[in-house]
């Protein structure tokens, strides 16, 4: 959360509570509760049973699954202003996949119960819920389509690109990201990264540095 940002104004921007009205956002954050998970901790796990949504405040939370060998994938990395949780709620379903702690984060928690009471109170809050879960499936579809249609570096190409922020004209990845990170994020492994990423770095479309990427030019499409 931004120094000068209250807590009311950041959950205005939390696209699940977008367009709400003053009192509606007052009462949000009446109902929720602060809580601080230290990097690598789990918040909640696979198949877990769903008794809050949270919204992150500050850091950055994965959203992963992983298999009995330790293999893990990566649906997406949250952000401030990211919320989680909230479908189980709905479909009284044990928890799809795991969220742990990329960085120090802190969360605000509301309870299964508030929710619920806060969206038969509020038709807005159910279109903007409508709304995300559409906005979730159209990226889970587009994740699916990128795993069964392009390659390994095909994927890793788009994920640098989307990361990719620009500043006084240099295109770089703000947060520092692990050949593993990447290896979980594209369903690849990370020697086979390794060597894309030996690749891109001798023919000088990035540059690695103290652990941070930089995009010197616009990455091939074909490898």
């Amino acid at each position: 959360m931004n120094k000068n940002q209250t807590l009311r104004q950041l959950l205005a921007t939390v696209p699940l509570f977008m367009d709400l009205d003053k009192d509606i956002l007052a009462a949000i954050e009446k109902i929720s509760n602060r809580r601080t998970i230290s990097k690598g901790s789990l918040l909640f796990a696979e198949g877990d049973i769903a008794e809050s949504m949270y919204i992150l405040i500050e850091g950055r939370l994965r959203c992963f699954s992983s298999a009995d060998t330790g293999k893990e994938f990566v649906f997406f990395v949250g952000t401030v202003g990211t919320s989680f949780g909230e479908m189980a709620l709905i479909d009284e379903e044990p928890r799809s996949l795991s969220i742990d702690a990329a960085e120090d984060c802190q969360l605000l928690s509301i309870s299964k119960t508030s929710f619920l009471q806060l969206l038969e109170k509020t038709p807005l809050l159910n279109s903007n819920l409508l709304r995300n879960m559409i906005r979730y499936n159209r990226h889970l579809a587009n994740m699916v389509k990128s795993l069964a249609l392009k390659d390994v570096y095909g994927r890793m190409r788009l994920l640098l690109e989307d990361l990719a922020v620009e500043e006084n004209g240099r295109r770089y990845i703000e947060h520092t990201l692990s050949q593993q990170a990447i290896a979980d994020r594209v369903g690849s492994s990370r020697e086979m990264i390794a060597k894309l990423m030996r690749e891109l770095v001798f023919g000088n479309y990035i540059r690695i540095e103290n652990r941070q990427i930089e995009l010197l030019q616009k990455l091939p499409e074909h490898f």
